[in-house]
């Protein structure tokens, strides 16, 4: 475990509080060793406020701190306790209409799975309101797309594009992997999110959705049954999410995965996983997840049989503030992902994924100039000017 000094001579003392903070949750660190770190430094509280909201660890941090009666500035404990109602608040929201949703799915015939969100709060920590959330997740066929954004759009979610041909969503069909939409309403709104499969072809993970449905089971969610990922599955969706897609840049994510291996409320089988993770050819992925969550919070998990990456650089972007960039195209964010890949063959593989969309025309080429269906090759063509015309273009007012 990296000493909480040396993490504070390289990235300040408010970051390192807030590893000693999380070191604390996993029981790593003691609440005199806390209190002690202190009252020995003047740490900027804003600071601290603004690395928690940025990883979204709120829940984490505040029930720790307050658990453990520790002493600290009363502006930060204020801020994170209103912050803390507002997220059980709509967590415990987002979980009645996550099962309103599935409910309607299932009434159109429609194979429906939700996953992360307030289910993974169930599934690592035990309830709904353990982890902050952002969508609503559900995993659906792509057969069944047009079918289940009819359901959303008759209760009002509306979606960031501007095309609504039909050739457009057999495109996207094509090329992407979700499709985004939030409820049209004033105050706070409710973001929903299909996947037709986990993750984008651009990241080369051979796991499907048909898959994961072979092996769901039924869970009683309020009173009402639902169909939810076998929890193997729905670990393997958190490692693809986490250290694929958003390449372990949240402390969100690091957290996350200590709750994996500590394993205190699933009952996973090492040899399924393991199985699984290797299948997915993710195992440097896993063992960066896993090195750096005992470099960090001291975690351990012997039972998880993965390849040791070098987890420098990951680590650097995790605690450096600002936050490493979500572009998932970005030139920092491709060398990670090319350091997480398990062989030469995976990274070459990647390197070829990353050329094809590059190549091919994008949603976001359709959107800019929305040509018929027989001109489409003309996209080829117009492709490296869409960024100049996108930005002398008024944006969509969506959040």
């Amino acid at each position: 475990m990296i000493p909480i000094n040396q993490i504070e001579r390289q990235y300040g003392s408010s970051m390192a509080f807030v590893i000693a903070t999380c070191r604390l949750y996993f029981n790593s660190c003691s609440v005199h060793e806390l209190q002690g770190f202190i009252e020995e430094r003047d740490i900027d509280w804003d600071t601290v406020y603004e690395i928690v909201v940025a990883h979204q660890i709120k829940p984490v941090v505040y029930t720790t701190l307050s658990k453990n009666k520790i002493e600290l500035g009363a502006s930060l404990m204020g801020k994170l306790k209103q912050d803390m109602l507002l997220i059980v608040s709509r967590n415990q929201q987002k979980v009645k209409q996550t099962v309103d949703l599935c409910n309607a799915f299932k009434d159109d015939d429609i194979v429906v799975y939700p996953y992360k969100g307030v289910f993974l709060s169930k599934l690592l920590y035990g309830d709904y309101v353990g982890r902050e959330v952002n969508d609503i997740d559900l995993l659906i066929h792509k057969r069944d797309f047009l079918k289940a954004k009819e359901v959303l759009d008759e209760r009002g979610f509306l979606s960031r594009y501007d095309c609504h041909r039909e050739d457009f969503y057999e495109h996207m069909l094509k090329v992407d992997c979700e499709y985004k939409c939030a409820e049209q309403k004033e105050g706070y709104r409710n973001k929903v999110e299909l996947h037709w499969s986990p993750t984008h072809s651009m990241f080369d993970v051979p796991v499907t959705n048909s898959g994961l449905f072979k092996r769901g089971k039924l869970a009683a969610v309020l009173g009402k049954e639902v169909d939810v990922l076998d929890d193997h599955d729905h670990v393997l969706l958190t490692l693809i999410h986490h250290g694929v897609n958003d390449v372990w840049r949240s402390l969100r994510h690091i957290i996350d995965w200590g709750r994996v291996l500590q394993n205190d409320n699933m009952a996973i089988e090492w040899s399924i996983l393991n199985e699984k993770i290797r299948n997915a050819r993710l195992q440097t992925t896993a063992g960066v997840g896993a090195s750096i969550c005992y470099e960090l919070f001291g975690v351990n998990n012997n039972e998880l049989i993965a390849k040791k990456g070098n987890i420098n650089h990951t680590l650097t972007n995790l605690l450096s503030f600002p936050m490493l960039n979500k572009n998932k195209v970005s030139i920092s964010n491709f060398n990670q992902q090319l350091q997480l890949r398990d062989s030469i063959v995976d990274r070459f593989r990647l390197i070829l994924k990353y050329l094809i969309v590059f190549v091919q025309p994008s949603i976001r080429d359709i959107q800019t100039f929305n040509l018929p269906k027989k001109a489409y090759f003309l996209y080829y063509l117009l492709k490296p000017f869409r960024f100049v015309y996108s930005a002398m273009r008024p944006k969509k007012n969506y959040k």
